[in-house]
């Protein structure tokens, strides 16, 4: 379930890209040069990769929509609670914004452009930010860090509902750290 939600939260950058990018695709295959065809090339893949990537995310979102609807464990009661920052707002425009000026009118600016985007992808994969995901406060979700009654430590939910401390929640993990919940 990680992967479904870590995928939306790049949904919003896949729309700007392809906006802000879109060209009409005018290849001159009598001109001997090369490198303008390759990258028009490049360019239309890389628009088919991020509308298929943009389908998927929709996909997700209603999975996951669908899926926390199905939360059926024993409630448990919350005995310590904080409500996390919202930093949708940060990921946006420390992640997002960068990508999306990025001006690619060669080769050489794809190939920097890609590099970025994986290490961003791979940071927010390794370090946990994939629930920091704007797609999801949109969806009207929270983020909670809380310890429930029988628990032995604190746990990351996202919830839509507002949690409050010695209310009952119902989970289902998405991770080993982080769950969905809702009110009992």
């Amino acid at each position: 379930m990680k992967r479904k939600i870590f995928i939306q939260t790049f949904m919003f950058f896949f729309i700007i890209f392809i906006v802000k990018n879109i060209k009409f695709i005018n290849i001159d295959w009598e001109n001997p040069n090369i490198l303008p065809k390759i990258l028009e090339i490049t360019y239309i893949i890389t628009y088919i990769l991020f509308f298929i990537c943009i389908l998927i995310s929709i996909k997700e979102i209603m999975y996951f929509q669908k899926k926390t609807i199905g939360a059926k464990k024993l409630p448990e009661k919350v005995i310590s609670l904080k409500k996390e920052k919202e930093t949708s707002l940060i990921f946006f425009a420390t992640y997002i914004l960068p990508l999306v000026t990025i001006d690619i009118q060669t080769l050489n600016d794809f190939a920097a452009f890609y590099i970025i985007l994986m290490l961003i992808l791979i940071l927010c994969w390794k370090t946990e930010l994939w629930y920091n995901n704007p797609i999801l406060p949109i969806l009207g979700y929270k983020i909670y860090t809380v310890k429930c009654e029988d628990a032995v430590n604190e746990e990351t939910i996202i919830s839509k509902n507002d949690i409050c401390i010695g209310c009952m929640i119902e989970k289902i993990y998405i991770t080993d750290e982080v769950a969905y919940a809702r009110k009992k």
